[in-house]
């Protein structure tokens, strides 16, 4: 009892210190929702169609609207949820990477445990109750306007895209951002971590097609797996899982499973590596030799293969200077390397 209590305290003042952040996620979640939703239904002209069809007709073309434009609206809120995700994780743990905050909270009669959930929870908080009323409002309007009820099932599996894709877009990208974020001592090395753990597959794939294409003359068919390679890609997979739909089969559900027992593994991380997390790290770049060494290489790898990009297009290929090629790929992996390895070193304070 006592453990909950510090928690909703905690969580209490946390949302005291940070309704700037709750305000914009309800700006967003509102403007992006019903907002959106009840502009762009007015926006139709729907006496000039009620004038020359039958009430039927009528009726379809509204309720079809309906659909059309929570769908609008659902794809605007995922962008929405991820670049919130994005700014809750680092906006809510932004007191690890400054040394006197950090040494204020670790001063507190809390666990490192209490500390790390009540500020996950939140987080969640600053963008579940937003979007949560934003949709109530949204299917509530949309059950008023709705004039045909033969599309009531497809009006309900559009409402639950319009729940479910930015929920995952959410879960996904702020899991990814906590483990930028209890890896790095300063916002620069928490952008660049997390852009790597959420990319590199993804890019390091897509070039090696492109490379093996370009500079090989082969094609490279990654066959029926490719969708994969979306899934373990946590800042690419919201977007896929989105402009896939149920029909799909197969593929759309393994991404969601592949996607969501991924971002349980990041939060399993994110909470492990908080817990051991030294306070000296504050303000730092990145101490964990082992995540510090794979950005480095992730980035060279992809820097050096994009670093012949220029050879490509001057009408050379692997054929004609092959060695010229290796070369090129070398010295920008090198050049990459250093590059990261001085700003994961660099302090921010």
């Amino acid at each position: 009892m006592t453990s909950n209590n510090s928690i909703y305290k905690m969580i209490r003042e946390h949302l005291r210190h940070n309704l700037w952040m709750l305000g914009l996620s309800a700006i967003g979640s509102l403007l992006f929702g019903p907002v959106m939703f009840l502009f762009a239904h007015g926006g139709e002209n729907y006496e000039r169609y009620r004038l020359n069809h039958t009430v039927e007709e009528f009726n379809r073309y509204v309720s079809n609207n309906v659909i059309e434009h929570l769908n609008y609206c659902s794809t605007a809120l995922l962008v929405i949820a991820t670049v919130g995700a994005a700014i809750v994780a680092f906006g809510i743990f932004s007191y690890l990477f400054n040394s006197r905050k950090i040494d204020l909270y670790h001063s507190l009669p809390v666990t490192r445990k209490e500390m790390f959930w009540s500020s996950y929870l939140t987080g969640l908080l600053i963008w579940a109750v937003p979007f949560l009323t934003g949709a109530l409002i949204s299917f509530s309007s949309a059950f008023i306007i709705l004039e045909d009820f033969t599309l009531f099932t497809q009006v309900l599996m559009v409402m639950l895209r319009y729940l479910l894709s930015p929920t995952l877009g959410f879960f996904i990208v702020y899991h990814l951002c906590l483990i930028g974020v209890m890896l790095s001592g300063n916002i620069a090395n928490a952008m660049v971590s997390t852009g790597v753990w959420g990319l590199s597959v993804l890019i390091i794939h897509l070039l090696l097609i492109v490379y093996a294409e370009a500079f090989f003359d082969n094609y490279y068919d990654p066959g029926n797996n490719y969708y994969i390679t979306y899934a373990l890609s946590p800042l690419a997979a919201p977007f896929t899982i989105a402009s896939y739909g149920i029909n799909e089969g197969f593929e759309y559900f393994a991404m969601i499973l592949i996607s969501l027992v991924l971002a349980g593994f990041n939060l399993f991380v994110a909470y492990k590596l908080y817990k051991v997390r030294k306070s000296e790290l504050a303000g730092h770049g990145m101490d964990n030799k082992v995540a510090s060494l794979s950005i480095r290489i992730c980035i060279a790898i992809i820097l050096g293969l994009l670093g012949v990009i220029p050879m490509y297009l001057f009408g050379y290929s692997m054929e004609s200077r092959p060695m010229w090629i290796l070369l090129f790929n070398a010295l920008f992996a090198a050049l990459s390397y250093a590059v990261v390895t001085a700003l994961q070193k660099r302090s921010l304070k």
